[in-house]
């Protein structure tokens, strides 16, 4: 009974952290929202090459995360999740004291590296201790938590830019991850059980090679990138949408985004009663057809000339019931198939993730959303994806 007992209380604890992992993460990239247009004066430069920051950060979070994967696969969860702290607490640190646009884009990339450790490290945790159906409502549970970051963050750093500056955006984010670090090293135990040091690291990288060539792994992944990277886009996007063309004050703009959230986790409610009735897969192909009915509404309105922050907030709030719904399904039908690499294929499926958020958030901050066109193409675009992938990358045998 003692054993089962300390069992318990460290599966307790490594959920914790496991859920502090994804907050740490979502943080980094939300807080700084609200300041991108202030940064626009103080650097005076473009709005343009100010939202590159974020992209960049995209970016280096997504491809640092194959590193992280196979890091972890081979030296264990708690020293990969050690070292990817130090340095994003390194890049903040740049960040804080950074004097012009590049010197910012520099911290911002160094630490989107080093946060990139976040994700993967805690899908591969989760992994290490639960099975399929396991995963899917602990990612349910986590994801109701860290959904609220999409709008809690901006808020948070909207007040601190309002009465202490940008910087100390920074300089919050620098004591909060410095604290996490503090926590992971005196608590976190070690899940991993599998630890292999005969196999060199760079041997570790052929797994993501045999994961990009599964045909299945394509058909989760290109619908998932494309809805939870829209998402993500239009969070990145908001200050451009709502401060620059509706004229919204900086430090609210971002209470818009609690509409959005709230569909987010009422999709990630959904998914935690839906899996007691019916399969993973039938769930996702529910959620793609759910997208192309949000596409035709907004088309509905554009045509008949609907306009307004009410209309555009509604549309992303049903996107964002889809993209909560897509978020556990797909992520718990990857990780199970490929159970046995389970830190490749979260830093494999993330690094597609954000690679493509990256990218969408540029786009998506050229939209004129004044009307719904734009947005109505958009939709358009991403539910055409999704049925595409759906239909031609059909169901195989994982052979590895």
């Amino acid at each position: 009974m003692k054993k089962l007992y300390y069992n318990i209380q460290h599966k307790r604890i490594t959920v914790i952290i496991s859920i502090l992992l994804f907050i740490i993460a979502w943080g980094s990239m939300k807080i700084s929202l609200p300041a991108l247009p202030t940064l626009v004066k103080t650097f005076n430069t473009s709005s343009n090459k100010v939202m590159l920051s974020v992209s960049m950060f995209f970016c280096a979070f997504a491809l640092s995360q194959l590193f992280w994967g196979a890091f972890s696969d081979k030296y264990g969860r708690k020293p990969t999740i050690v070292v990817g702290i130090l340095i994003s607490i390194l890049g903040t640190a740049i960040v804080i004291f950074s004097i012009g646009i590049n010197s910012y884009i520099l911290g911002r990339c160094i630490e989107g590296v080093g946060v990139g450790v976040c994700s993967p490290s805690a899908r591969a945790i989760i992994t290490d201790i639960y099975n399929r159906k396991k995963i899917a409502r602990f990612l349910t549970i986590s994801g109701s938590v860290v959904g609220l970051m999409p709008a809690v963050a901006p808020i948070i750093g909207g007040f601190i830019l309002q009465y202490f500056g940008w910087r100390y955006i920074f300089v919050f984010m620098f004591i909060l991850i410095l604290l996490f670090l503090i926590i992971i090293y005196k608590k976190l135990p070690e899940t991993h059980k599998d630890i292999s040091n005969d196999i060199p690291l760079l041997k570790r990288f052929y797994t993501a090679g045999n994961i990009l060539k599964s045909r299945l792994f394509w058909r989760y992944i290109v619908c998932y990138a494309l809805v939870q990277g829209s998402l993500l886009g239009y969070y990145g996007s908001m200050p451009f949408w709502y401060i620059k063309q509706w004229g919204i004050p900086k430090q609210y703009y971002s209470f818009l985004a609690l509409f959005s959230v709230g569909g987010y986790i009422l999709g990630l409610f959904l998914v935690r009663h839906m899996i007691k009735k019916i399969s993973l897969e039938f769930i996702l192909k529910d959620a793609i057809f759910f997208i192309l009915g949000i596409a035709i509404m907004s088309l509905i309105f554009a045509i008949i000339g609907f306009s307004g922050i009410f209309y555009l907030v509604l549309i992303m709030s049903f996107f964002a019931i889809a993209s909560g719904i897509i978020f556990p399904t797909v992520n718990a039908l990857l990780l199970d198939i490929f159970k046995e690499n389970a830190g490749m294929i979260s830093a494999v499926s993330t690094t597609i993730l954000f690679l493509t958020a990256g990218m969408l958030a540029l786009i998506e901050s050229q939209f004129n959303v004044l009307n719904l066109w734009n947005l109505t193409v958009f939709l358009i675009i991403i539910s055409a994806g999704c049925l595409l992938s759906n239909c031609t990358f059909k169901r195989e045998y994982r052979n590895f």
